[in-house]
């Protein structure tokens, strides 16, 4: 391939070169005009005074030779112009012969190279070189990509076995884990199962000794006549058939009130008396209590235990705690309860208790 670049004519510098030059005609300054101190008094004095006149006239005379100066310059720049035009015209013709230089020489390399094409096998045999290149790439190709197959599963395998390994670490960490908290939850197992097997043999110990005790103050209170067992079995009876107050009934305890002696009725607990009881510390919850359970608010015990009506020891007994004695010898509804359940002993934040006078 050729190489073309455009190349000003040695005329056209030498034109713009003495253009570039040309451009200062005209612009000399005027040259002040300087004494020295050898010159005579009487000049220089002579000279200070017709300097007013002297320099209106320099003035003038310099502005009217730039004028004609410039005129020139003017004329000078119209011939530099028509000399460019001519030139740039040239220059235009030269650049039009090399582009025709240029265009033969291509023109003339073309043909070489197809005349070369021609002595050649043709067509043909450039096609079975390039299907002979195109075979042997696919084949590499295929190669390549079996290969990199097998690789690929090689390390798909490795990397199979690496996690299966790392996972059965620590599957076999995690039993030796489990084991070792399993027997150490079978040894604390074993411990509290010791415990409280000999709390709740510690308990019924003292059950049984309460027991024994609650049932010999009960012989000893028959056999005092104190208490008096009617023919259903398990009710105790109170003779007089009149209203008292609790504090002079002196009836003998019922077996609930023995049995829930030393433990509260309602949440079953031995800290404490269900008199004191603050998990039912609301008495109208205490009174749900025993309703639930079908005990009688009065004597605690259970009714309807196969009989066809329950028979109140405390019947007539009202507490003495919320109460006092009317002077018509009879109570109201409301103050015929077990002092247990009277609002008196309400151990809730609300309690209000009302006293009667």
């Amino acid at each position: 391939m050729f190489n073309f670049s455009f190349r000003m004519s040695d005329s056209s510098q030498s034109v713009q070169k003495s253009f570039e030059k040309s451009i200062g005609f005209g612009e000399k300054e005027p040259k002040e005009e300087v004494f020295t101190d050898d010159e005579p008094a009487r000049k220089r004095s002579k000279t200070t005074g017709n300097s007013e006149n002297f320099q209106d006239t320099s003035v003038i005379s310099e502005i009217s030779k730039k004028l004609e100066d410039s005129k020139n310059v003017i004329e000078e720049m119209e011939l530099w112009v028509k000399k460019l035009e001519k030139l740039h015209d040239e220059d235009i013709d030269s650049l039009k012969k090399s582009m025709n230089d240029l265009a033969g020489n291509l023109k003339q390399e073309f043909a070489e190279k197809l005349e070369k094409i021609d002595k050649t096998d043709g067509i043909d045999s450039l096609k079975k070189s390039i299907n002979d290149l195109a075979g042997i790439l696919r084949q590499e190709f295929t190669e390549k990509a079996e290969e990199d197959r097998e690789k690929l599963k090689q390390d798909f395998d490795e990397k199979i076995e690496e996690i299966k390994k790392t996972y059965q670490e620590k599957i076999d960490k995690c039993d030796q884990e489990n084991a070792k908290i399993e027997k150490f939850h079978q040894g604390e197992f074993q411990k509290m199962k010791k415990y409280y097997k000999y709390q709740i043999s510690k308990l019924q110990t003292a059950h049984e000794k309460k027991s024994e005790e609650f049932e010999n103050f009960r012989k000893e209170m028959e056999i005092s006549g104190k208490l008096s067992t009617s023919h259903d079995a398990g009710d105790t009876l109170y003779g007089e058939k009149s209203f008292v107050m609790s504090d002079d009934a002196k009836i003998p305890p019922t077996k609930s009130e023995l049995e829930f002696l030393f433990k509260c009725i309602f949440c079953k607990s031995e800290d404490h008396k269900s008199i004191d009881c603050r998990v039912f510390d609301d008495f109208t919850k205490r009174q749900s209590i025993l309703k639930r359970e079908n005990r009688c608010i009065r004597c605690l015990e259970p009714q309807n235990m196969g009989k066809l009506i329950h028979i109140c020891p405390r019947a007539l007994v009202a507490c003495s705690d919320c109460s006092w004695f009317p002077i018509d010898g009879r109570f109201d509804e409301s103050d015929l309860h077990h002092p247990i359940v009277c609002r008196f002993h309400d151990q809730s934040s609300n309690r209000e208790v009302d006293f009667v006078y």
